[in-house]
């Protein structure tokens, strides 16, 4: 469990710090990025958001299954 717990956090961490660096791109004005670029990154955002949540899901069973 130890394990699964780590890598995570690792997925999580590399997740938001990735997103921390697509999102302030420009100085956060996207529209200073080409049309491509933009397009891009509202992808990447968006896997961002259902990849938090299925992380969300997973912390959640890694705590019930400890608490078994």
């Amino acid at each position: 469990m130890e394990d699964d717990r780590t890598t995570e956090m690792q997925m999580s961490d590399l997740l938001y710090y990735a997103w921390g660096i697509i999102a302030n791109a420009g100085g956060g004005d996207w529209t200073t990025q080409t049309d491509d670029w933009q397009k891009a990154a509202a992808s990447f955002r968006e896997q961002w958001h259902e990849l938090i949540a299925q992380l969300r899901t997973l912390d959640s069973e890694l705590d019930n299954a400890e608490r078994s």
